[in-house]
């Protein structure tokens, strides 16, 4: 795999930027950039049914509410953090500065909350499903964590 990299120059010459580059194995070579990996990467996603899918990021709103989300977004607003800034456009930051600010109400927010991580759970799933290099496992029985964590190790050892 080395046999394709291109090193040049002294590390010591290069821009702090390249170095951190260069102990990644990411070098400039003419005007292009050369990956050098010593091994080939597994790739390994976790998916289920798409109801457990949603019961899951409902939880997880809800997990989020309680440990106070809320609260972190009143004092950022309380701060002077403008609900415009791009850091409050984050799923949850904006639906609840939106209800704090008296735009739409609290429940109006954590349904916009819920619904928006379903829609970027969906949109993920997508996005890495036209990976053909993945392989999927599926987690929808939550009892067999178990015996998927086993399937997926024997799969990144190449022993299924």
């Amino acid at each position: 795999v080395y046999d394709d990299c291109v090193v040049t120059g002294d590390l010591t010459d290069r821009e702090p930027g390249l170095d951190i580059l260069a102990h990644l194995d990411v070098v400039p070579a003419a005007d292009n950039w050369t990956v050098c990996q010593p091994y080939e990467p597994v790739l390994m996603g976790i998916t289920m049914e798409r109801a457990a899918l949603y019961a899951r990021c409902d939880k997880r709103v809800e997990e989020m509410l309680r440990r106070g989300l809320c609260g972190e977004v009143e004092n950022l607003l309380r701060v002077g953090l403008s609900p415009d800034a791009q850091s409050m456009q984050g799923i949850g930051y904006k639906e609840l500065a939106a209800a704090i600010l008296g735009k739409t109400s609290m429940q109006q927010a954590e349904e916009l909350i819920r619904r928006n991580t379903r829609h970027l759970a969906k949109r993920q799933l997508t996005w890495f499903r036209a990976n053909d290099k993945i392989r999927w496992f599926d987690a929808t029985n939550s009892q067999e964590r178990a015996k998927l964590c086993e399937r997926m190790t024997a799969y990144s050892l190449g022993n299924l």
